[in-house]
């Protein structure tokens, strides 16, 4: 439904209906003031405060929420507990939000936030007309110029620089503002807060959204944000999610968390609220069938035992001799309260326990009555004014005397109460236990008078609540304004209806009890998985301190501290990496300091001698016992070489001299020769008195 403006109601607010609701209004107040005056100290301005422009926005502020807006089809919510207020279709105004998302890319947060207080103003005047409404737009306006306005620079961030980005994140997470002030906005117990903030909140979340995404929308259609008035950045910042792996778990777990708790908790309060009205439901049902059944056949029984006295030749003696018959009757069937007989002219004759007519005070309906029942109408019934001093209705049978042809001879008129009647206290104690439970029952004709209520002083009035036209389960509202949970039984017979009601905070009640443990569970089973995966990132990033503090040793040149490790996961295989990454540079080192070493030696001394000395120590430091630098002189044979100028050095220098021979022979064509086993040695040729080492190994040094 389009609705060109909001000036056709009556501009008023709500006040909190309790303390409770004031003192929410101030928790949510206080903050807001106080980043406001937080952010006009610090200056948080991209660009200097243009009072023309501020001016502009501000009329269009006024225009856009008084103007142009469209109703929610099927969106009608339920008045406020307890609050005799006629509610409307949520209203959309299209373009409300446009001019403070404006003011918070052009101006600054303040501005912004001045605007859509104003524009709150208006909708909590003719729309809303809560006092929380002006909060909430500003509460929004900020966390837009929040979103628009950080200077991180990771791709999300960076989407949310765009409007409609931002409008689309703050659509969603502006879900727990709305809550909360529903809670706080609502009068009534807190089962009957909590019930209408889960169950009422999301259409004003579903408008808020739909007017921010609009808003957004607009502003990347048409470029605003791309003018130069919007908001600039020069540089671009890393986002907290990159300052640390906590920070990054912080950021990331932290919102998914409070996501699925609020699901979980409207889901918990959803399946509580349709599992306690199910409840209700089935006590309703068994209470108002049993009461409908048991209707019918009390009147049956009247009917029933009024024909059996009336047949039982009554009018056969004089009127004392009446009296004690009917004296009898009453006393040997205890369902009639009063007894009555009348003459075939309608004369009355005697009755029992008053044998005065006037003290029954007969009805016209009554009178009637007895004169049918003459005419030939067999058995009737009527509802009759209770006695004085009562407040039961009375229920008459009235049955008709025949005489030995079957014709009229006279009327008997039996009455009976619903209240004392023995085959109606099923009905009425069904009704009852209702009563127990805080609700109200009624039992009404075909006129839709009352015959018997739970309340006092309704009887045979006429019934002024709802009355459905067939049997089943209703949801109705109270002048009062309170929700009640109907259920209606409808006879097929008569015509009669049995309604039974209960307060919606009884259905509320139960659903808390039921909610109440679940969420507790679940918030701290969520607190519980917080905290450890807290302590084992705390675990894990102390590791990759540690690593990353070796790291930057190693880079300094320290090799000679350990990395110690444990575990065989991905932490302790990169940390064994690192240590082996550290010995491999250590050992290189190492030999690389061995070398300049040997080569420094070598070139600070002229003789052999000194420069040998240098070379063999160098090869002693891998744990050799010997080392020795053989220089060969030719043989008497052609081709022969023999050992020739000997240089040692080592713990046992000469202890292995008899290999010199053997190893220049086995590198006449080799390089590099290694025999890493006694076993091997011996079958060089030693002899039995020769030392033999466990490894040997020869290099052949050619011109």
């Amino acid at each position: 439904m389009i609705k060109i403006g909001l000036w056709g109601t009556m501009p008023y607010i709500d006040l909190p209906y309790h303390w409770l609701g004031w003192l929410g209004w101030v928790l949510l107040a206080l903050p807001l003031f106080l980043i406001l005056r937080r952010s006009v100290i610090r200056g948080q301005n991209t660009h200097a405060p243009s009072i023309p422009i501020f001016l502009v926005l501000l009329i269009a502020t006024i225009i856009t929420n008084l103007f142009g807006g469209f109703q929610i089809p099927g969106g009608q919510m339920l008045p406020l507990p307890n609050v005799p207020r006629e509610v409307s279709a949520p209203l959309v105004m299209v373009f409300s939000a446009l001019p403070w998302i404006l003011a918070s890319g052009f101006l600054n947060p303040v501005m912004a936030a001045v605007l859509a207080l104003v524009g709150g103003i208006i909708s909590a005047l003719w729309g809303t007309h809560s006092l929380f409404t002006p909060l909430e737009t500003t509460a929004v306006s900020l966390m837009i110029s929040a979103a628009l306005r950080q200077d991180y620079r990771t791709l999300s961030y960076k989407l949310l620089r765009h409007p409609l980005g931002a409008t689309l994140f703050v659509a969603v997470a502006s879900t727990p503002i709305y809550l909360y002030t529903t809670f706080f906005a609502t009068n009534g117990a807190l089962s009957a807060r909590l019930d209408y903030a889960f169950t009422q909140s999301w259409n004003m979340v579903i408008v808020n959204g739909m007017e921010l995404i609009i808003a957004g929308a607009l502003i990347e259609l048409f470029l605003v944000n791309r003018t130069k008035l919007w908001i600039q950045f020069k540089t671009l910042n890393p986002s907290p999610s990159e300052s640390g792996l906590q920070s990054r778990m912080l950021y990331n777990t932290l919102p998914l968390m409070l996501v699925l708790l609020i699901a979980l908790a409207v889901a918990d309060w959803y399946v509580a609220g349709n599992a306690a009205r199910q409840m209700v439901r089935n006590q309703l049902d068994t209470s108002a069938n049993t009461a409908a059944e048991n209707l019918p056949y009390f009147l049956e029984t009247g009917q029933s035992l009024s024909l059996d006295l009336a047949g039982s030749n009554l009018l056969a003696g004089d009127a004392s001799q009446l009296g004690i018959l009917l004296q009898n009757k009453l006393r040997s069937v205890p369902y009639f309260r009063d007894l009555y007989v009348f003459d075939k002219g309608g004369n009355p004759v005697t009755g029992y326990p008053t044998s005065q007519v006037d003290a029954l005070r007969l009805s016209d309906e009554e009178r009637s009555g007895i004169q049918l029942a003459l005419n030939g109408v067999v058995a009737q019934y009527y509802m009759v004014p209770p006695k004085i001093g009562e407040d039961s209705v009375q229920v008459t049978f009235i049955a008709a005397i025949p005489d030995e042809y079957g014709m009229a001879n006279g009327v008997l008129l039996a009455r009976t109460d619903l209240a004392t009647n023995f085959f109606s206290q099923p009905a009425l104690a069904a009704l009852d236990e209702v009563k127990a439970e805080g609700g109200t029952g009624v039992i009404l004709d075909e006129r839709n008078r009352v015959l018997y209520s739970t309340e006092s002083g309704k009887a045979l009035t006429t019934y002024n609540g709802y009355i459905p036209e067939v049997s089943g389960y209703y949801d109705e509202t109270s002048a009062t304004g309170t929700r009640r949970l109907l259920y209606a039984v409808i006879t097929s017979e008569d015509h009669w209806k049995v309604l039974l009601s209960l307060p919606a905070t009884v259905a509320q009640e139960m659903a808390l009890s039921i909610a109440i443990p679940l969420l507790a569970m679940a918030l701290v089973v969520s607190v519980v998985v917080y905290l450890l995966l807290r302590l084992l990132m705390n675990k894990i990033a102390r590791s990759l301190v540690s690593l990353a503090d070796r790291a930057d040793e190693i880079a300094r040149g320290s090799l000679d501290k350990e990395i110690e490790t444990s575990g065989v996961d991905e932490i302790g295989r990169l940390g064994s990496a690192f240590e082996q990454m550290r010995m491999s540079l250590k050992e290189r080192l190492e030999e690389l300091d061995h070398l300049l070493k040997v080569s420094q030696g070598v070139a600070s001394n002229l003789t052999m001698e000194g420069s040998a000395q240098h070379i063999l120590n160098a090869t002693l430091v891998n744990g050799a016992t010997s080392s020795r630098l053989i220089l060969r002189k030719p043989g008497t044979d052609e081709g022969a070489w023999l050992p020739g100028e000997v240089f040692a050095a080592g713990p046992s220098p000469n202890e292995y001299d008899s290999l010199d021979e053997v190893m220049i022979d086995l590198l006449q064509d080799e390089k590099i020769t290694i025999i890493p086993s006694k076993a091997r040695i011996k079958r060089l040729g030693m002899t039995r008195t020769d030392k033999i080492p466990s490894a040997v190994a020869g290099i052949a040094i050619r011109d």
